[in-house]
């Protein structure tokens, strides 16, 4: 047990955000401890001038084309030997002392092999938008939505190697996925402290793939329960038909949009 973490950020044409991301990594106060691994996908934006000047902290760099960001971060991880795992995506960001945060309660807590914390959502920015609905995790709440703020998340090596690592057929739902199969191996602990902040914006995969993002979720739920809930579906029909989900449809948009429910279903549930 080396005590090191191993810190991933997958990138590709995220030049605008990184030079954040990385600094949110860098002035963490165990930052001797962290081996810092950037994969990129062969950006063509600002994104290797960005990395240039932050190259002494650097670990390892790698600007190729990749097979998508699950292949790009278990390679990542393969390059390095850390204790911990994780992966901060490029346009994200570490709030102050959260990795020492993680690393003390995993010592503290033998029987915890991964844990997470509060995520806070926020803009292109960097403004404020809401707190992400972050909380313990166990069956019935991950049916319901993903409770794990990505970027608050820390695991041990053993975890992440027992479990393979991220399953690289997946797009969206690549975490989703991960704390699913986790969940079978090892317990996860939740931190009730702010870790991490979450940046929504337009060219994010979550805004511009969402019926990618429904899909594989519902590959994963019928998997893990061999069935799809109703809200996920209401939710992924309205994504579909709308951009919306049903709360935000007017009266008359909700009453033509359920109309089309049972062809939804049925092409979803077979």
């Amino acid at each position: 047990m080396n005590g090191l973490i191993t810190c991933v950020i997958p990138s590709l044409n995220q030049g605008r955000f990184i030079d954040q991301a990385i600094k949110s990594i860098i002035g963490q106060n165990c930052f001797e401890k962290v081996e810092l691994i950037v994969m990129d996908g062969g950006s063509i934006d600002e994104t290797l001038n960005v990395l240039g000047r932050y190259e002494r902290y650097f670990h390892t760099i790698v600007s190729e084309k990749d097979n998508g960001q699950a292949a790009a971060i278990n390679k990542g991880v393969s390059l390095g030997s850390g204790e911990y795992v994780c992966w901060l995506n490029s346009d994200d960001l570490l709030l102050p002392g959260s990795m020492q945060c993680q690393i003390e309660y995993l010592k503290k807590h033998d029987n915890i092999k991964v844990v997470h914390g509060i995520g806070v959502n926020i803009g292109e920015h960097g403004n404020y938008l809401s707190q992400y609905p972050s909380g313990p995790v166990d069956k019935i709440t991950m049916v319901k939505r993903c409770p794990v703020c990505q970027p608050t998340s820390m695991m041990l090596r053993e975890t992440w190697e027992k479990v393979n690592g991220l399953d690289e057929n997946f797009q969206m739902c690549l975490d989703y996925d991960l704390w699913w199969r986790v969940m079978k191996v090892a317990a996860i602990g939740f931190i009730p402290q702010k870790l991490a902040c979450n940046r929504i914006h337009s060219l994010t995969k979550t805004e511009t793939m969402r019926q990618v993002h429904y899909q594989e979720s519902f590959k994963i739920l019928k998997r893990e329960i061999n069935y799809i809930p109703l809200k996920w579906m209401l939710d992924g029909l309205f994504e579909e038909t709308l951009g919306c989900y049903p709360r935000q449809a007017s009266y008359w948009q909700r009453c033509i949009t359920i109309a089309k429910f049972p062809k939804y279903f049925w092409d979803n549930c077979r």
